[in-house]
């Protein structure tokens, strides 16, 4: 079990719908090993412990504005295995907004802020987790540039339920963090131009320009450095290639399409299409003409990263169809479709761009050919 150093801020909350910790205005009391940190003024207060015999691996200082931690004692003892934990309390029910069950967006969002700055490359989780009611968390791993006053944001969708919250900031690597503000606001996102769904964002969706824009996975990417065996993300064995080509012999429209033939299970290499722009909260749409040789399962997937997918699963017959994956809000959960991970927060959320995808299904061998393959946000 990690053991976690943990501390617990309180301090003075400003507004009705803002939250906020300064640096300029708690001061600090050691004592022991027990680091105690005070909002000037009022009763907030914090502390941070240690064991007797790590209390000296932590320095902690409150100066010109900034609240230190110097972590780099503590991380050259234990490499692995532990965690310190910076705890922020003391938010009311009324400065944040839960998302309604029927998973439509809230009218406001939150936004969690941590200002300050740390060496290029070290590691800060940024959490909100549910201090009373429906359980819940969510987390984003950022990492620091080296610039000064940087700004690490975490827009959490609280469920409805919840009934109060508290921050987290984790430092997960070696170095001096200085902190001057760690602030929680919820607001009304200012109204934007609503997407023309009428745009096509799949810039070759029909085979007809050839292979640009598009992309697969060699089996040699899933190549285990170690062992030299082909390990898929779940761990298992995959031995076999999915081939991708262009067919001039068939087509829904045009000349050519798609041909994906999986002749093993498990396999490797999916259909990828160029990155697509997503909106939280907006209506998309990734349509796919397909056909088969025989009756298969198929997924069509929007990809974030690793971890953060939405995946719809269809029966695809040996006629050309046209398929749908509709999401009618991103970000919401559907009854027809599946979501991995956090797809509004998770880490490439700052590109705005998801990877559209088809592959035959698991436990799916045979021939699948895609056309017409077109994807829109708001409608």
């Amino acid at each position: 079990m990690k053991q976690l150093l943990f501390a617990v801020l309180l301090a003075f909350c400003l507004g009705s719908s803002a939250y906020e910790v300064n640096a300029n205005a708690v001061e600090l009391k050691i004592n022991d090993g027990k680091f105690g940190i005070f909002a000037k003024g009022s009763k907030c207060f914090g502390w941070l412990a240690l064991p007797p015999e790590d209390a000296s691996l932590i320095n902690v200082q409150v100066r010109d504005g900034e609240l230190i931690f110097d972590t780099r004692a503590y991380y050259t003892k234990y490499p692995t295995g532990k965690n310190l934990m910076i705890g922020w309390h003391g938010l009311r029910p009324d400065e944040f907004v839960c998302t309604p069950k029927d998973g439509k967006p809230a009218r406001k969002r939150n936004r969690m802020e941590v200002t300050g700055s740390a060496s290029a490359g070290c590691v800060a989780d940024l959490l909100v987790l549910a201090n009373k009611g429906t359980a819940f968390w969510t987390v984003r791993k950022q990492s620091f540039s080296g610039r000064e006053n940087e700004t690490l944001v975490l827009e959490p969708a609280i469920p409805e339920g919840v009934e109060s919250i508290w921050l987290r900031t984790d430092l997960k690597s070696p170095g001096i963090y200085r902190f001057r503000s760690v602030k929680f606001l919820s607001y009304e996102p200012r109204s934007k131009e609503r997407p023309d769904a009428s745009i096509n964002h799949i810039r070759n969706g029909g085979a007809e320009s050839g292979y640009s824009n598009l992309s697969t996975q060699s089996l040699e990417f899933a190549r285990h450095t170690a062992t030299g065996k082909y390990v898929d993300w779940r761990g298992i064995t995959v031995n076999s290639q999915n081939e991708v080509s262009i067919d001039r012999s068939t087509a829904h429209t045009g000349r050519c399409s798609w041909k994906l033939i999986k002749k093993a299970d498990p396999s490797y290499g999916r259909l990828h299409f160029n990155p697509v722009p997503y909106r939280a909260g907006e209506p998309t749409s990734f349509t796919a003409w397909m056909k088969a040789d025989r009756p298969m399962r198929a997924e069509m997937g929007l990809f974030l990263a690793n971890g953060c997918a939405a995946v719809k699963t269809v029966s695809v017959g040996t006629e050309w169809r046209k398929f749908e994956f509709y999401m009618p809000s991103w970000g919401a959960k559907g009854k027809d479709f599946q979501v991995f991970g956090n797809i509004v927060n998770a880490y490439p959320a700052p590109t705005g761009l998801v990877m559209p995808y088809l592959v035959p299904g698991e436990k799916q061998n045979g021939t699948l050919w895609i056309d017409s393959v077109s994807y829109a946000i708001g409608g």
